[in-house]
């Protein structure tokens, strides 16, 4: 006991050391298992956490991609929109240059006569494009019977006429008959409406002699004989070629588009009315010829 009282501080101080250098091996000992559980454990947790990070930001890419096609396609949309309405300007550009040119050439085969662009406010599309109501009447120069033309050739002819408006019976309508004959042959008849044959879109030249040299795809048109009209206007063109109880008969489609009309030109053929004020007229029934 006095041997130990009298090293006490130094088996303290030694005791102490001990436990110190116990504690030390024994944390390395146990740092290194823990690591080693610890790596058994996490390594594979991060790498599913790297995982479905990676899947995480590569979700939010697409996403951000989707959102930027989503932004470029209404760009292209809205593009592609913008095109389709200016092409269809263009469209209506041209057919309006082409109108107008048509109109120029019917303007210069006609530079003698009075003439007047009118614009068509109405018509009644059940009618079988028969009739229109034009934008000028009385007020502006325009009478009855006077001739409507378009491009491609005969419309028709003013059938009432007022102050600021009038009206336009066209080929499709059976009172408008016109003095017409064959271009190519001379091969005469007289053109008029048909309400049946309108449904078609055709009208009828009857009165054709048996003799008479007519063919699909002849062209028809006004003749010297034609009291309202001058002669040389094309009317239409033979579709076909028959006959009834009051003889033969063509089956012409007109050559002017009457079911898309907008402007028709009206051509005041005063020549034809002083022939017909003349003392010795020719008689013909009304309205047309």
């Amino acid at each position: 006991m006095e041997l130990l009282a009298r090293y006490k501080k130094i088996f303290i101080i030694g005791m102490t050391i001990l436990c110190l250098g116990a504690i030390v091996a024994t944390s390395r000992v146990k740092s290194s298992v823990v690591n080693n559980i610890a790596g058994f454990i996490l390594t594979p947790l991060q790498s599913g956490f790297s995982r479905v990070g990676y899947w995480i930001d590569d979700r939010i890419s697409f996403i951000a991609n989707l959102e930027s096609l989503h932004r470029e396609n209404i760009a292209l949309r809205s593009e592609n929109a913008e095109l389709v309405e200016r092409n269809r300007e263009l469209e209506l550009a041209k057919k309006d240059y082409e109108n107008l040119a048509e109109y120029l050439k019917i303007d210069q085969l006609y530079a003698s006569y009075p003439r007047y662009v009118v614009r068509i406010i109405a018509q009644d599309p059940s009618d079988w494009f028969k009739k229109y109501t034009i934008d000028k009447g009385e007020s502006d120069g325009l009478k009855v019977n006077m001739i409507a033309l378009a491009p491609g050739g005969v419309v028709g002819m003013i059938s009432e006429c007022y102050y600021n408006y009038a009206e336009v019976i066209s080929l499709m309508d059976d009172r408008l008959v016109i003095s017409a004959k064959c271009d190519r042959t001379e091969a005469f008849g007289f053109v008029k409406g048909d309400g049946t044959l309108a449904q078609q879109g055709y009208c009828r030249m009857d009165f054709i002699s048996d003799d008479a040299e007519i063919l699909k795809e002849d062209t028809v048109v006004t003749s010297t004989h034609s009291l309202y009209f001058p002669a040389g206007i094309t009317i239409g063109r033979i579709v076909d070629v028959k006959s009834d109880a009051k003889g033969r008969y063509a089956l012409i489609k007109p050559e002017a588009t009457l079911d898309n009309l907008e402007t028709l030109m009206i051509v005041n053929q005063s020549f034809k009315e002083q022939l017909i004020a003349s003392p010795t007229p020719t008689p013909s029934p009304a309205p047309a010829r």
